[in-house]
């Protein structure tokens, strides 16, 4: 009995010890984590908005204090489009560790991008879809963080892990090679709306509305790589990881992820690896499964639709 006594504690304090572990990583999927952000204005809502509207990434300085631990110095602003322009109070906040003080770091985690949930009442789809991605290509990890503003609880937030130098070291061993984001500008071109990696020209000015530069330089380098990618599609194979590309487009018609590249030229990285092929990394999965209904080859699908999407739908595209 003494034996099973003390089988049972060791296996108690082995899980005690094993869940205390897990219980240290920030994006660990089953564990809530604890944001608390510190403002000494008390206007700091407005003042936030304004940085917003204006549209150049001011963030105001703040502390934060994650799971207990306090940081100070940080950078926030508020992000994001339709989750920013919602009408409730409860805003997306990209907060910055590293804002004034130099490598300042949670876990190696320097950048904190915190989800508001916006059009997902079942508050797993961004979670869930990050999860999934991750099987197959590189990815984000996230879970969920209860974040409090000034000792204000403003809700459960989903906690997604940045496209950052970490994470691209972390699974291509490099970070200083060129990337971008996909996003649409406010002043694209109707033409620009119709596909993804279009080639308009040697012009790099022609894409700053469809992309934002991720890395120090890289604006002819993307340029390089639609006009070899549309006009001479034998290099193909040597500029682009073809199979994690399509893992990437399945995974992306699957989830029906109509707010990303198989719909929309948005939410999306490219990094070009050691190898000098491009990667595509998935971002923004908060209206994966459908909430997106929009196609822009045939207009708004109904829930069937959804579900019977084409797995090789705008392949022309």
């Amino acid at each position: 009995m003494k034996k099973i006594i003390s089988t049972l504690a060791l296996f108690g304090f082995t899980l005690l010890i094993s869940f205390s572990s897990t219980a240290q990583d920030f994006y660990h999927p089953e564990v809530i984590q604890e944001v608390k952000i510190y403002f000494d204005e008390s206007n700091w809502a407005t003042i936030l908005a304004q940085f917003y509207d204006a549209g150049n990434e001011e963030r105001l300085l703040g502390s934060v204090e994650l799971n207990g631990q306090f940081f100070d110095s940080v950078g926030v602003r508020y992000k994001g489009n339709s989750s920013y322009n919602n009408s409730g109070v409860k805003k997306p906040f990209n907060i910055k560790l590293d804002y004034v003080v130099e490598d300042q770091t949670y876990q190696d985690y320097g950048t904190l991008k915190l989800g508001n949930l916006h059009k997902d009442p079942s508050c797993i789809r961004e979670v869930l879809s990050y999860e999934i991605a991750q099987q197959y290509f590189p990815a984000s990890q996230a879970n969920y963080a209860k974040v409090y503003v000034n000792n204000d609880y403003m809700g459960l937030y989903t906690n997604v892990q940045d496209v950052d130098k970490y994470f691209k070291r972390t699974h291509f061993n490099s970070d200083e090679n060129w990337s971008v984001k996909g996003e649409i500008g406010d002043n694209s071109l109707p033409g620009q709306m119709g596909g993804v990696w279009q080639y308009f020209g040697a012009d790099s000015s022609l894409y700053q509305q469809l992309y934002s530069l991720e890395s120090d330089q890289g604006w002819n380098e993307l340029v390089l790589f639609l006009d070899r990618f549309n006009n001479e599609p034998e290099l193909i194979p040597s500029i682009l990881n073809i199979d994690r590309h399509l893992w990437f487009l399945a995974f992306q018609n699957l989830l029906v992820n109509l707010d990303g590249p198989i719909n929309n030229p948005q939410n999306y990285y490219l990094y070009q690896d050691d190898n000098n092929r491009v990667n595509p990394i998935p971002w923004d999965l908060n209206e994966s499964f459908g909430v997106f209904t929009m196609l822009q080859t045939s207009g708004p699908l109904n829930i069937a639709q959804l579900q019977q999407l084409n797995p090789f739908v705008n392949a022309n595209e």
